[in-house]
């Protein structure tokens, strides 16, 4: 049966394999698409099992916000090259991710590839990145996901920088519960999107870092050769001193604020709160910086955050 460009331009924007490919499959397909689909898929699967092992530096980082800001999700996809993660299809399918994730809560990377394909109630997730790592001619991952739900009290926003290089979600809360529908909130969540961005933290406040982590800061500069003639007790109290902003540098409140140095992100909370008539402070935050290290403290908690 001869093969019309009509079918293989319907089959190349179903799939977004190669002209050559699509046609290949429909005549070994007889003309029949729904076949050809079939063939295609299985080519997919074999190009995503000989690319699985190439390393995956590049890629997204993708946000969403739903529901007026009580649902938000962030996922990092990876691919080989930044050209790959410009396109249109990759970028489509961050956004696919990262709705999906929001929407159905999966607990773990593995759950969230099992979710339905966005745009085919059949297919899974684990699909379209198959399919995606077909037409690209790249591995592709992904790699970690988070997804907060915020109360009544609360609100999430997000920012995305560098056009995917960096993500952030932030969740706020307050005493009232319309007070979370106060656009002052709503900036001041935004404003602290923009902090983290800038800054970073692995921390909201002093009183979450673990004793074994001041610890082990302290033994280290305890060590340090510029010590070592001091006496013990002006040792002790140089090594608390630096430990102590050493750890004001991780801790959020702590932070001189990005939009005005003068003050702290807690005095800015507190300006905040005392503007609404109301008690305002940070829930959570998570944030994805593109390939970073998997034993990055805050992105350690922003996993573990994943199916909150």
């Amino acid at each position: 049966m001869p093969v019309s460009m009509d079918q293989i331009k319907r089959l190349r924007e179903k799939t977004g394999s190669g002209m050559m490919d699509v046609r290949n499959a429909l005549e070994q397909a007889d003309g029949d698409e729904a076949k050809a689909m079939d063939i295609l898929r299985q080519k997919g699967m074999a190009t995503a099992e000989k690319k699985s092992a190439r390393a995956t530096a590049e890629g997204a980082v993708g946000a969403v916000v739903l529901n007026d800001g009580k649902i938000a999700a962030l996922a990092e996809l990876n691919c080989e090259t930044d050209f790959a993660a410009k396109n249109d299809r990759f970028q489509s399918m961050v956004s696919g991710i990262v709705s999906q994730v929001a929407q159905h809560n999966p607990h773990d990377v593995d759950a969230a590839l099992a979710l339905a394909h966005p745009e085919d109630a059949g297919r899974t997730l684990k699909d379209l990145l198959t399919d995606t790592i077909s037409a690209i001619q790249e591995n592709m991952a992904l790699r970690r996901l988070v997804r907060f739900e915020a109360p009544e009290n609360g609100l999430i926003s997000s920012y995305v920088h560098l056009g995917g290089k960096m993500g952030v979600l932030v969740e706020v809360s307050a005493t009232k519960a319309e007070t979370a529908k106060n656009p002052a909130l709503a900036q001041l969540a935004k404003d602290i999107c923009l902090q983290l961005a800038g800054a970073g933290a692995d921390y909201v406040a002093l009183s979450e870092i673990p004793s074994d982590v001041i610890a082990k800061e302290t033994e280290i500069e305890m060590g340090k050769e510029d010590l070592a003639s001091k006496p013990e007790n002006i040792r002790a109290n140089i090594v608390k001193g630096r430990v102590d902003k050493i750890m004001a540098q991780r801790v959020l409140l702590l932070q001189p604020f990005v939009k005005d140095p003068s003050k702290t992100v807690q005095q800015l909370l507190e300006e905040t709160g005392k503007s609404l008539d109301d008690t305002v402070s940070i829930a959570r935050f998570a944030r994805f910086v593109l390939g970073e290290a998997q034993d990055n403290p805050s992105e350690a908690d922003a996993c573990q955050l994943a199916a909150v």
